[in-house]
């Protein structure tokens, strides 16, 4: 599959050919203006994507290279690890100061390094133009340039997993604690493994109303697992009205996707009423369309049905299971004349009637 590398040594033939004959796709670096750029000839102190077809050893004769200064640009930048692994509380910058990310690493999805290790690739993001500042030789002080977002285990957290056990972890807490900015790098090419929250981070503020979360190239089933939540329901779909999926899943329980269409996914607080309720149509009068809301305390087989003024049946808006929450149907009377018009609905524990006015 898809590796992030580099090269930590100088070889008299550079090109990607020559380096990674059995490589099944281009090299490709970063440029935060103009995305994924191929490159024929790789550079020491740059990370490239790189795609292979199975588990394989690569051995290279060169000159080691022992201290790099990588120039970047603001954003995000791709760049290689020296000879030597350097740890990340080792690493300076110049100007100081215009690191505003860990260093990520790839390991089916993107992960905070500790080190830079040699033959590997890494992402960081910099708030201005300057270099990155690579030495195999280092005081024993902390860098003061060096960003660390915490994560603290006891937060809420999504867990999503596919079928070949890639997982991601993805949390959620107040917003006083968002101390980091909590952003992925940008998302890999197409065919490698990465889930996200839409705003591209992996840390959301826990007051928010719902979630939306991406998935790239994940392999089906994919399961869904919630630890660390209260007790609330929450409501899992596709985002579109739960057309291709919905699901209900709390704390310590598993939802399970089969259906690969889906690349995206909402999670959102269920409120569950503590009564049946009809609430009246809205708006009333109406033309021609107009909203009949309902809220079920538990899980019901619910009938909502139309009658004329004549107590005749005109229309079936549902007629199935369905679950505990507030629910909402459109009623659309364009084939109607003007009138009254009545709603009703049945479970096998309640009924209520309203009344309402078509006038066109």
């Amino acid at each position: 599959g898809w590796n992030l590398l580099s090269m930590p040594v100088l070889t008299p033939n550079m090109s990607k050919g020559g380096l990674f004959p059995t490589a099944i796709s281009n090299a490709f670096t970063f440029n935060d203006d103009l995305g994924y750029i191929k490159h024929d000839t790789l550079l020491l102190g740059s990370g490239y994507w790189l795609r292979f077809n199975a588990i394989m050893v690569h051995n290279f004769t060169g000159l080691p290279v022992y201290s790099i200064q990588i120039p970047v640009k603001r954003g995000w930048n791709l760049i290689g690890a020296a000879q030597k692994s350097v740890p990340v509380a080792a690493i300076t910058s110049t100007p100081s100061g215009i690191i505003q990310s860990p260093f990520f690493g790839y390991e089916s999805g993107y992960v905070p390094a500790t080190s830079l290790e040699k033959g590997k690739g890494y992402w960081v993001r910099v708030s201005q133009n300057g270099t990155i500042n690579l030495e195999t030789t280092y005081p024993k002080s902390t860098s003061k340039d060096i960003v660390v977002e915490n994560i603290d285990n006891s937060w809420p957290v999504i867990i999503v997993t596919d079928a070949n056990n890639n997982t991601t972890k993805l949390y959620l807490t107040e917003s006083s604690k968002l101390t980091g900015m909590y952003e992925l790098p940008p998302i890999p090419p197409q065919g490698a493994y990465d889930v996200r929250f839409a705003d591209n981070k992996y840390v959301a503020d826990i007051s928010a109303e719902s979630y939306q979360i991406t998935l790239n190239s994940v392999v089906y089933p994919v399961k869904i697992r919630l630890e660390n939540f209260g007790e609330e329901m929450y409501s899992l779909n596709d985002g579109i009205g739960g057309s291709i999926f919905e699901e209900y899943i709390t704390n310590g329980h598993e939802v399970i996707i089969h259906n690969s269409a889906l690349s995206n996914l909402t999670l959102q607080k269920v409120v569950i009423p503590k009564s049946f309720e009809l609430s009246q149509n809205y708006p009333n009068p109406f033309n021609p369309s107009t909203a009949i809301r309902f809220a079920l305390p538990e899980n019901s087989k619910v009938t909502l049905s139309i009658y004329n003024i004549l107590g005749e049946k005109i229309a079936t808006l549902i007629d199935n299971e369905m679950k505990a929450g507030y629910h909402s149907v459109i009623f659309d009377g364009s084939d109607l004349s003007s009138g009254i018009y009545f709603y009703r609905i049945e479970t096998s524990r309640w009924s209520a009637t309203k009344k309402m006015m078509l006038l066109k």
